[in-house]
């Protein structure tokens, strides 16, 4: 028999969990509700609360539960009975696994108000399907009110149409009082706590502590708090790198121990690829240690403010690294990140959690038992719940996220960076991106330069290639279907982008195109060019690579006012930062590794080996460019199917050298100590990277090269000549034995590197993204 006058709650929910019982027991403890809680199962980590006193009522269901790497799923439809016997007069459901849809079932047979609580985000949730959409849709209809863990949770609710009046913050939070110790004197520099897991990035942690150390001079420290299933590869990965970073692994911390794990080191690191929310920073902000975090976590923007309490920073590791390197070594710096830490949690309190759910609890109660008064309270037609009010809330929490997929026959390495970003900003816009791609196919890894992109926006499919590798059709219809906006690499090999063009004309989709226009290379089938030009205007909006291509699309019958050119770039300024961050001492070091002289004329290749390269050509001139300048020598960089004629060539050439393929850190360097870019085949984005390192770019006047080649200015950032090795030769071995001119292209090619970035590139695609969603 419940209490006089009380409110009976009951919520169901996960597990026993330490950041949310206290803020249970502060919601029984108030005096007009009188709390239940039903846990599918009892806690796998943390056993105590187990069979604890909670403050409230427990009960444990059992049905199948079965964990997730970034969720579980739970099925007992003996809920339903369990609600029979206790007749809640609220029930308050966490989540949409099956166990919970059974309660909220339950509460719609029985006319009980239910509460919709979550603590995901439009980030976490950005890869629902239609069944999970509908789900959630058809639950929000038949709740009196809903309860977010974060702002995150409530602009998801706004992104469903909720009423502003409707929505409620229960924060996630913990005992901050407990956290606040004295830093320890012998402090380590860098902590990771959590579960070792891949969308964790644990290792990402162990790299960043690596580069810290090369940057400051000195070897670093990491404590790994926590256990998973990567705990015997990180312990294999952190030997290699002994020489530079201490780490060392405490294992899985009580939360009795956990203050002081924090208290034992001075920066946090959260690289985390998907994150609902991430609890483990109001800790560190509570023990005062600045955080690092990855835009992809929940806390990012709203507990941690970056150059704040912390730093936003996007999965990139010279960019981690400079931000850690500089709270390492400037205290000033540091102590006010600190300081504002422990502020930023002040409003985090188990009570003003509890006092929002109760909140929610109360309207829940008042909505359900008198619906006319329901509508003069919140203004709406509470049949009729997501049915946004124009009550002044700022436009773009009213409309609901448009959702853009850009889909990709593979994810290449040097495109991570602009996917990044161009999420970050899109989502500043209330667009959801959602990347498509697939692995490679055997001739395209060979390459070697194919990565997974985050969680986050990253939707990996299954490709079928067929006729040889020259058609493609990846399997993501239903992701098509429900987004505003489909852009696609213009390519004839794409089978879905002729699906996607008859879609187009039935008002299926809104297509997008990007990429060269046609095939500059010539290295493909002509008779399709006609082919693929008549398509080319098939679309709703084009992403142009340079103004050359705009012209073409322009040329061919497109209009001028739906294309946006977007000038294709790569991540320069990181590359750049990368390059710079090398001082002369260190680059002699690595000069000396590889065998070359401090004053030997050094020559780089670095890109894809097929046939467009013609690294035969290269190889030829390069050996009558070492007659004329006798020390000159020569690196290759690089993967592909034509990767033996640079093996051959490193083979019976001592002075040639082939590294194979490099990436960040590893390639910078090779770029720092060249004095000159070689490339007599097609040009392509590495005129960028070229540019970024402040190398002249010596190329040919073949007809294959990429609508790039237009970043090249001759005889200012480098030289085009004749396609001729003899010729080619002579004008890279004139440039070697001019110092003084070398010097002048090279500050030309730094100079243009700055017209051509990845910022004014994500910023342009941006706003063509945004002006075709308007037009249409």
């Amino acid at each position: 028999m419940k209490p006089h006058n009380k409110i009976k709650a009951v919520l169901i929910t996960n597990v026993p969990a330490p950041y949310r019982v206290p803020m249970l027991r502060a919601l029984a403890e108030q005096n007009e509700i009188d709390l239940e809680v039903i846990y599918c199962a009892k806690s796998s980590i943390d056993s105590t609360l187990d069979n604890a006193d909670q403050g409230f009522k427990t009960h444990f269901l059992h049905g199948r539960y079965v964990i997730m790497e970034k969720r579980f799923m739970h099925v007992d439809l003996s809920v339903i009975a369990l609600l029979e016997r206790i007749r809640p007069d609220v029930v308050i459901t966490t989540g949409f696994i099956p166990t919970y849809l059974f309660a909220f079932a339950w509460s719609v047979v029985r006319r009980v108000a239910h509460v919709a609580m979550t603590d995901g985000t439009a980030a976490s949730e950005a890869g629902l399907t239609r069944i999970h959409q509908l789900a959630r849709k058809i639950v929000f209809k038949r709740s009196a009110s809903f309860v977010g863990a974060s702002l995150g949770s409530l602009r998801l609710f706004r992104n469903y149409g909720i009423a502003e009046d409707l929505l409620h913050l229960s924060r996630l939070c913990i005992y901050n009082e407990r956290f606040n110790l004295p830093r320890a004197p012998d402090a380590v520099d860098f902590i990771f706590c959590g579960r070792f897991l891949q969308h964790k990035r644990p290792r990402f942690a162990i790299d960043v502590a690596r580069r810290v150390a090369e940057t400051i001079g000195r070897k670093t420290s990491l404590n790994f708090v926590g256990q998973g299933e990567q705990e015997d590869e990180l312990r294999a990965y952190a030997d290699t790198l002994r020489d530079f970073v201490d780490v060392q692994f405490l294992g899985y911390a009580s939360q009795a121990d956990l203050p002081q794990r924090y208290a034992e080191a001075r920066v946090f690191l959260f690289p985390s690829e998907w994150d609902p929310w991430g609890l483990v920073a109001n800790e560190a902000c509570a023990a005062g240690l600045p955080v690092v975090v990855s835009p992809h976590a929940g806390v990012a923007g709203e507990l941690i403010l970056d150059g704040v309490n912390g730093y936003v920073r996007p999965l990139d590791l010279e960019a981690w690294a400079e931000v850690c390197a500089r709270l390492i070594l400037d205290q000033t710096l540091y102590n006010r990140l600190s300081s504002a830490g422990r502020k930023s949690v002040e409003g985090y309190t188990f009570g003003q959690a509890a006092a929002g759910l109760a909140d929610a609890i109360r309207q829940a109660v008042v909505l359900h038992r008198n619906p006319k008064a329901a509508a003069k309270l919140i203004g709406t037609n509470p049949d009729d719940r997501l049915t946004p009010r124009n009550d002044g809330i700022a436009a773009h929490e009213k409309i609901r996220e448009r959702h853009v997929c850009i889909i990709q026959a593979v994810a290449k390495q040097y495109r991570l960076s602009f996917f990044n970003l161009l999420y970050e900003r899109l989502r500043q816009e209330g667009v959801v991106l959602t990347v498509i791609y697939s692995d490679p196919n055997p001739r395209e890894a060979e390459r070697k330069d194919a990565v997974n992109l985050p969680v986050t926006y990253g939707r990996k499919v299954r490709a079928y290639w067929g006729l040889n590798y020259h058609l493609v059709y990846q399997a993501c219809l239903f992701e098509v279907l429900r987004a505003d906006l489909v852009i696609v690499e213009q390519a004839n090999k794409h089978a879905l982008n002729h699906i996607l063009s008859c879609m187009r004309v039935f008002g299926l989709t809104r297509l997008g195109l990007w990429g060269h226009g046609r095939n500059w290379q010539f290295d493909g089938t002509p008779w399709l060019e006609p082919f693929k030009r008549t398509l080319l205007r098939k679309a709703d909006w084009w992403f142009a690579y340079t103004s050359k291509v705009a012209r073409y699309v322009e040329d061919s019958g497109f209009s001028s006012n739906q294309i946006t050119v977007v000038q294709n770039s790569v991540d320069t300024e990181s590359f750049r930062m990368a390059v710079e961050a090398l001082d002369m001492p260190e680059r002699l070091a690595i000069r000396h590794r590889n065998g070359v002289s401090a004053t030997a004329p050094l020559g780089l290749y670095c890109g894809s080996m097929h046939a467009s390269k013609f690294l035969g050509f290269l190889v030829e001139a390069a050996i009558q460019i070492r007659q004329r300048v006798p020390n000159f020598q020569l690196v290759l960089i690089g993967a592909g199917p034509e990767e033996t004629i640079a093996c051959d060539a490193a083979r019976t050439h001592d002075w040639i050298q082939y590294k194979g393929p490099l990436f960040d850190a590893e390639k910078a360097a090779q770029f720092a100590i060249a004095d000159i870019f070689l490339c007599p085949g097609q040009v392509g984005l590495a005129v960028l990277e070229a540019f970024a390192a402040g190398l002249p770019l010596f190329t040919t006047n073949t007809p294959v090269h990429s609508p790039e080649i237009d970043y090249l200015t001759d005889m200012v950032t480098g030289t085009i000549t004749e396609f001729d090795p003899e010729v080619y030769a002579r004008a890279v071995s004139d440039a070697l034995c001019d110092r003084a001119r070398l010097v002048q292209m090279s500050a030309a090619a730094r100079e243009a590197s700055d017209r051509y970035g990845l910022e004014p590139m994500v910023e342009n695609f941006t706003q063509g993204v945004l002006a075709c969603l308007n037009r249409y």
